[in-house]
């Protein structure tokens, strides 16, 4: 099979939240759907470059089966390549071209394509398109990204530069520094604080330090941004329908003014979703699908609630916080940043998720909790149901609460001999973002912390490990070194959920 531009320049595989069996099952849980639970599903993914978004969900859920397609042949190779060295019978990687894959007639549960859709030929959108249609099973959530109109018109602004500046260029990373210095050619000729600054800055601030994605994203033969609801469209033709967004906050009308929430809700869903692309010049999407003629809503009640899990990071400011005080609470999200809490089930909604098990909590467990911070009049007077649900609906739409249709098991605290996970050691001696234990992508912020993760395999008891740690850091590196900064840093991977021993 001829080599492709992915064979000649890597683009790393990464692992996706959004495009997880465990999201898709959650989202499609909320609005209505029976959806499988990822511990039983079947998950074919088109376009799986390395595996890197299917092997952390092989590892968590043995029972279930995964399933990679990809025209890159050395992608395939190296993702079979971590297959193998971590023992897993039930992901399989395959080298196929979308347009002419036939995995046969069993269904698969969740169908994935991240960043593929706008970046090939039309005859595969089509082809990809009718995949889902045909292999998607009836409780089925099929996820597929693409560049979106209207923001796509502004991304084509450095695209076209860029572009033309390397039309007579083929070697890839010849090409990739033409384009960047016809970029900052542009930005040398305008103002300081001008439109078109703005414009290219912002349009360019994810491609920085990363030439394998402008050479795939903005400089590939085929960029071809479309409107929401031509994409709906195409999917309809083929037997289905939206379900919602893979981020849960991208459909929410909450941050506009009072007039132009008021004049959204009133739309029919799917105009509603076009016309938030066309206020937000937003530029991608991230959107499920399912079939045709499934009941689909988003007035979440408590029994979907009931199948689901819930934690969060979020602390409060206070050590001595009460749900009972007069004054709003603040908490904060090591990621998220902070917010107030003003009402008394809010303030006691966001204290019991703060000191909840992050493997997850049960809306039982939340109630209760609830119920027990505001004391018993409170919690008779009827309303504690619905406020729950819309605070947790609220704090997940802003990302201060995470839903999980699964629950985790990691280690919250640090053993006497930590250990991380064999994969999370075989990302951090590539240098990748290594994958949590909630499914969560965790980036190393240090070569040191990446040193010391590759150490946990768990014969180290804690006590040998700063020895260990020296021994594999470079001398000039090696002054910060001490018990103190080895427990620190071993508490931030546990925080962090990269810990399972």
């Amino acid at each position: 099979m001829q080599a492709t531009a992915y064979d000649q320049v890597r683009y790393p595989g990464k692992f996706y939240p959004q495009a997880s069996a465990d999201r898709l099952a959650t989202l499609g849980r909320l609005c209505g759907l029976q959806t499988i639970l990822p511990a039983q599903c079947r998950l074919l993914e088109l376009g799986c470059g390395d595996g890197g978004n299917l092997i952390p969900q092989a590892l968590a859920f043995p029972q279930a089966r995964f399933v990679g397609v990809d025209l890159a042949a050395s992608a395939i190779e190296d993702g079979r390549r971590m297959i193998a060295a971590l023992g897993l019978a039930n992901v399989e990687l395959q080298v196929a071209d979308i347009a002419g894959f036939d995995p046969g007639p069993q269904p698969f549960d969740y169908i994935v394509a991240h960043g593929v859709l706008s970046w090939v030929p039309e005859a595969v959108r089509r082809a990809l398109i009718a995949l889902c249609g045909r292999l998607l099973s009836p409780r089925g959530v099929a996820y597929v990204s693409y560049s979106a109109l209207p923001g796509g018109y502004l991304r084509n602004v450095p695209r076209d530069l860029m572009r033309f500046h390397t039309r007579a260029i083929t070697e890839p990373q010849s090409r990739v520094r033409a384009a960047r210095a016809a970029v900052d050619f542009m930005l040398a000729a305008v103002p300081g604080n001008g439109f078109a600054r703005e414009l290219i800055e912002r349009e360019m601030a994810g491609f920085e330090g990363k030439d394998y994605f402008l050479l795939h994203d903005l400089l590939a033969d085929e960029n071809d941004p479309l409107y929401f609801l031509d994409f709906i469209d195409a999917a309809t033709e083929r037997g289905l329908q939206f379900l919602a967004e893979a981020e849960f906050g991208a459909m929410s009308t909450a941050a506009y003014p009072a007039a132009v929430r008021q004049q959204l809700d009133a739309m029919p869903r799917l105009a509603r979703e076009q016309y938030i692309d066309f206020l937000q010049l937003r530029r991608f999407r991230q959107t499920l699908l399912c079939r045709s003629g499934q009941a689909v809503d988003l007035a979440v009640t408590v029994e979907r609630l009931a199948e689901l899990q819930f934690s969060s990071g979020l602390r409060p400011l206070r050590p001595d916080a009460d749900a009972r005080d007069a004054a709003a609470l603040e908490f904060r999200h090591p990621y998220q940043g902070s917010f107030r809490a003003e009402e008394p089930a809010a303030k006691a909604l966001a204290l019991v998720l703060a000191g909840g098990d992050r493997g997850g909590m049960d809306f039982a467990a939340l109630e209760s909790g609830v119920a027990q911070s505001l004391g018993p009049a409170a919690a008779a007077d009827g309303g504690l149901r619905p406020a729950l649900v819309q605070g947790l609906l609220s704090l997940y739409a802003r990302d201060f609460v995470e839903i999980h249709a699964a629950r985790w098991d990691f280690c919250a605290t640090v053993s006497d001999r930590p250990c991380a996970s064999l994969h999370a050691r075989l990302l951090a001696e590539r240098g990748a973002p290594v994958v949590n234990a909630r499914h969560g992508t965790f980036l190393l912020p240090s070569a040191g912390l990446r040193r010391l993760v590759m150490l946990l395999d768990g014969t180290r008891h804690v006590d040998e490990l700063l020895d260990a740690w020296a021994a594999v850091t470079p001398p000039a590196e090696r002054e910060g070194l001490s018990p103190a900064s080895l427990q620190r840093r071993l508490q931030l991977l546990a925080e962090n959920a990269l810990l399972v021993g």
